[in-house]
């Protein structure tokens, strides 16, 4: 990674990527956040690995206070199988305002719903890592696996890690996995990164660092559309 582009003399090792989406995709983002009055927060709520994953219980209590402490938009994000429909049913059956439940498929839809949040909450995911190429500010939720080793290049100030916190420091990075850790992330612990990250980062400041035209995105007409 970085530390070897840094072995072989390069000095700006600061990763960019650049998404584009079509005039189609843009409109279709467009609609779907025109129904949303306030500014969202998206809780991306599976992983492929359910060990990756956090509780229900955690996520509604998210919810709650996204709608009710910081009076922003709660978005349940992720694809449409069935682990993830259960997810986001055992969610709002536990939280007391109703979130948005936004079970997309393709990707590129799920893609367009990150890029138009004000910030993600995710575990260790693909769409974590979008979230953060789109330079989304992403609290990510690490404990089966080491954020020093599969953690976001950005953002790393947003972690909640509960893998590392009964490891000696410098301890060696290994591919080592603990399940049951994700158990320990307290909703507190995610409610305090939540509000640091939403008052760090600049919401319109960092879609305009990332060079993208509209809610976070550049449009490309001659993309095929998904």
């Amino acid at each position: 990674g970085v530390e070897f582009a840094h072995f072989l003399g390069f000095e700006e090792t600061c990763p960019r990527w650049d998404f584009s989406f079509t005039d189609q995709e843009v409109a279709w983002q467009q609609e779907f956040f025109s129904h949303i009055a306030r500014p969202a927060i998206g809780l991306v709520i599976a992983s492929a690995h359910p060990h990756k994953d956090w509780f229900a219980e955690g996520y509604a209590r998210i919810v709650d206070f996204v709608d009710q402490d910081l009076n922003m938009q709660p978005i349940l994000i992720g694809g449409p199988s069935d682990r993830e429909h259960a997810m986001a049913r055992g969610i709002v059956a536990r939280s007391i305002c109703q979130p948005l439940v936004a079970l997309e498929k393709p990707i590129r839809r799920t893609m367009l719903q990150l890029a138009g949040c004000r910030l993600v909450v995710a575990p260790d995911t693909g769409p974590l890592h979008i979230a953060v190429a789109l330079n989304t500010p992403t609290v990510g939720l690490y404990g089966y696996s080491n954020p020093k080793r599969c953690g976001p290049y950005r953002f790393q100030d947003l972690l909640v890690d509960t893998y590392n916190i009964d490891e000696p420091e410098g301890a060696p990075i290994t591919r080592k996995t603990k399940p049951g850790r994700m158990d320990l992330i307290e909703p507190e612990m995610v409610m305090s990164k939540i509000e640091y990250g939403l008052n760090t980062y600049d919401g319109a400041r960092m879609k305009q660092d990332s060079r993208c035209s509209v809610f976070g995105v550049q449009q490309k007409k001659n993309h095929n559309p998904t």
